[in-house]
This record gives C-alpha cells, sequence and structure tokens, in this order.
C-alpha cells in the first residue's frame, strides 16, 4: 500500500497517538464492533499514515493478511477530512476491494464515528461503467430486430435501470451481453452533458457530484491514471479533472498500479509501425 500524500506546512495535525487509539482495545473501531480483535501492526499503520498525512512525502507499507490494512488507512483519512477538508482518494485494482471499502468498511466507520464527525464517501468508475438513459431510450426505439437483440436484453436492462439507484455495471442482476451493453453504455464522445434531458438524474453525473462532496473517493488504478493523465497534459494539479481535486493518495494492492500507468501514462511502438514510419521517411528523402 503506497500512501502518497502532498508535502506541505500544516497548521493542523492530526494526532498519530489518538489514531492509533481510536483503532486500539479502547477505541471508536471496538466500541462498534461485536468481535474486536486486537490488531498492534493496524494500529502502528494507522499511526505512520496519521505522521505522512501531517509531514507529507510518500510511504510505502507492505502488510500482510489479517492486520487490517483498509481500517489502518480509511481512519486517518477520515479523521483529516474532519479536521482540515481535505479530500482523500483511495485506488484499488480488483472490484472486490472497491466493494467492501464502500459496502462494509467506510458504513462501519461512519457507524463508528457518527457521534464524532459526519462521513461522507463515494465509489467513482469509468464512463462505460455507466449506464446512460438517453442511450437506453435510443435503442428502446430502434428495436431488437436492428440492433440483433432477439433475447430482449434491451428491454431487461430497462426494467433493471427503472429500479437501480446506482446505474452501473457491476450494479446488474444479470448478465446483459458485451453488444447490448455497447448499445446503452455512457461515451464521452457521445454524451450531450448539461444538455441531455437526463443530466440530474444520469447515473454517471450523479456519481461525480457525490463524489465531489465526499471526504474519501474510491476509485481503481485505471480511473486514477486517467486522471493523472489529464492533469499531465492540462497542467491542471489543483482542480477538479477526471476524479474531483484531492490532496492525499491512497493506493492499495498498489503492485498493479505499474500496469494501469503504463497503459495512461506509457507509448507502444510496434514493428509494424516502425517499418511504415521509416518507409515513409525513405520515400520523402
Amino acid at each position: 500500500m503506497i500512501a502518497f500524500p502532498e508535502a506541505a506546512a500544516r497548521a493542523a495535525e492530526l494526532d498519530p497517538l489518538a489514531i492509533a487509539d481510536d483503532l486500539g482495545p479502547n477505541g471508536v473501531v471496538a466500541a462498534a464492533m461485536q468481535q474486536f480483535e486486537n490488531r498492534p501492526a493496524q494500529r502502528e499503520m494507522g499511526r505512520t499514515i496519521a505522521e505522512l498525512y501531517n509531514d507529507g512525502g510518500v510511504g510505502l507499507i507492505e502488510a500482510g493478511t489479517g492486520v487490517g490494512k483498509s481500517l489502518g488507512y480509511l481512519m486517518p483519512a477520515l479523521r483529516w477530512a474532519a479536521l482540515t477538508g481535505e479530500r482523500t482518494v483511495v485506488s484499488t485494482n480488483t472490484i472486490n476491494l472497491q466493494e467492501q471499502l464502500v459496502r462494509k468498511d467506510l458504513p462501519f466507520l461512519a457507524r463508528a464515528l457518527a457521534d464524532e464527525q459526519p462521513v461522507k464517501f463515494a465509489l467513482l468508475k469509468g464512463w462505460r461503467n455507466y449506464l446512460c438513459i438517453l442511450r437506453l431510450e435510443q435503442a428502446k426505439l430502434i428495436g431488437p430486430t436492428l440492433l440483433d437483440d432477439p433475447g430482449g436484453g434491451i428491454d431487461a436492462v430497462a426494467r433493471w435501470a427503472s429500479t437501480t439507484t446506482d446505474g452501473s455495471l457491476s450494479d446488474m442482476p444479470f448478465q446483459a451481453g458485451s453488444e447490448v451493453w455497447d448499445e446503452v453504455a455512457a461515451e464521452p464522445d457521445l454524451c450531450l452533458r448539461t444538455s441531455c434531458p437526463h443530466y440530474e438524474p444520469c447515473f454517471l453525473f450523479r456519481a461525480r457530484r457525490e463524489a465531489a462532496q465526499a471526504q474519501v473517493v474510491v476509485v481503481n488504478h485505471h480511473l486514477l491514471m486517467s486522471d493523472v493523465a489529464v492533469r499531465r497534459a492540462q497542467q491542471n494539479w489543483e482542480d477538479a479533472a477526471v476524479i474531483p481535486a484531492y490532496t492525499r493518495l491512497v493506493v492499495d494492492e498498489g503492485h498493479h498500479l505499474e500496469d494501469a500507468a503504463a497503459a495512461h501514462l506509457g507509448a507502444s511502438a510496434t514493428r509494424r509501425g516502425m517499418l511504415r514510419l521509416l518507409s515513409r521517411l525513405a520515400r520523402g528523402a
């Protein structure tokens, strides 16, 4: 796990020992957990991350199974947000960990800290993970014959769309098929944004609005690297880009980050492409 906070002096600072106490046998976690397990490594991790939040810099932490690392970094993140109002982005590689964070760990901490501070969190995904209501309407008008949808996948998606509050592919309780999803998924090149008649209830932009109000935003590595690529191109390191502005970053499952970084920030070349380029240069010489 990598904590990658901004290096800057702050008037307000976390108390690292208080963070460790939060995670200890007499803390808020133990008070809210029916079967609390004392984890000294988790408390040490929380204390170390709190110091990183205060001092800035980069921390590389390896935590084995059973340490409880998610609470170890979420507690400092939430305490920091309450203290400074600054947002932390948590990036993971797997959907399973994202679901654990937003469906289990963060709701638990919201209950544990309910008497002390509000807890706001959000899960943000890439464009094609969300259903586009306008494209769904257009697909229904075209009909299953022209869309090569004899199984009625569009109708099934439409029924699900009327009940889902999330509107993302992972929330769909059935397999719609890639061909069907291609017809209804949100696409940045096709999106009308504020001109769309469904802008207010739009699942994608509603998720973005929720993320803009959250203290902790959970994303995956590819969305994080897409955000970094946009920020690098625009030289925008302070305002919102793909992800709302943030000052603290936690990368969980960090051993997968390199692949995502290469995909979004790297360049590739093939033998065929190089030969084509050299041939053009030779003809122009």
